[in-house]
């Protein structure tokens, strides 16, 4: 495992040498009514030369759309390296999503999908937040230190692929569209609460805000802490007697340099939850 994520890390130092192809057949978009289209050449010369990437005559960029989503599905396959990575663009909330899939050694592949929140791109250099959807990990990824970066290699990796999609879906639908922005939260605590109502503040103020409540509601338990024990839950909503305790999650954003405070009610004996709130 070692020597194959030390190929990883290599291939992405030297990624601008290396042969890419985006296909269609691999997309998740759900809906059947999808039409493929060849990018133009020319944008493909474009994004290598932001990019600083050499091999364009080697890069082929194909785009799915269907009526809610767009997008650009990116699939390597080298003596080293297979990977697999998909962003996707909602066109009606404007969230970006990636799916990815590696296959670190022979037989052994590792599926990865994420949320996506592209803080800015300037030229070749692109801020963004990777937002792993099944263990709530936050990867702050800033392509200008990416040599320097001390985040996993499968996420710098997805980051160095993804630039493609990136550019591209800002080329199509504007800087402004991709740029990530505070969004509503209540769907997304809806899927996750019981509803019983809510005893503070759910809104986010800040994209950092966002992202450490996505990152809770993806996996609330994972660096949780219990703050208030069952013998004091009151609230005749979450009953201490009934499996209830309050927990506490702390989120570290914008590079270490800020901390998210969230709690949130979870029941023991039922494993919901419910009430999630910022505390600060």
């Amino acid at each position: 495992m070692k020597k194959s994520l030390i190929k990883i890390i290599i291939f992405t130092l030297l990624f601008s040498s290396l042969p890419i192809k985006i296909l269609a057949e691999e997309s998740s978009i759900e809906n059947n009514n999808v039409s493929a289209t060849k990018i133009d050449q020319q944008d493909i010369v474009e994004i290598a030369h932001e990019l600083n990437v050499e091999n364009s005559s080697n890069l082929e960029m194909q785009s799915l759309e269907s009526d809610n989503d767009t997008s650009i599905t990116t699939n390597l396959d080298n003596s080293d390296l297979e990977a697999f990575v998909e962003i996707n663009f909602n066109h009606k909330s404007e969230e970006l999503t990636v799916n990815s899939k590696f296959e670190l050694e022979p037989g052994k592949e590792e599926i990865k999908n994420y949320n996506l929140f592209v803080h800015d791109v300037n030229g070749d250099d692109i801020l963004a937040t990777l937002i792993d959807q099944e263990t709530g990990d936050v990867y702050n990824i800033d392509s200008t230190e990416i040599h320097a970066s001390i985040a996993p290699a499968i996420p710098v990796l997805v980051a160095f692929l993804g630039k493609f999609g990136i550019k591209w879906l800002m080329k199509k639908f504007g800087k402004k569209a991709i740029k990530s922005a505070v969004k509503d939260l209540n769907k997304q605590l809806k899927k996750k609460s019981l509803g019983k109502g809510s005893t503070g503040r759910t809104k986010a103020r800040n994209l950092e805000e966002q992202i450490a409540m996505k990152s809770v509601l993806s996996n609330p338990l994972k660096g949780a802490r219990q703050v208030v024990p069952a013998s004091k839950m009151k609230d005749k909503r979450w009953p201490g007697k009934k499996g209830w305790v309050k927990m506490q999650r702390i989120i570290e954003v914008d590079r270490g340099r800020k901390k998210i405070n969230i709690h949130f009610n979870y029941n023991k004996k039922t494993k919901k939850f419910d009430d999630f709130k910022f505390k600060n």
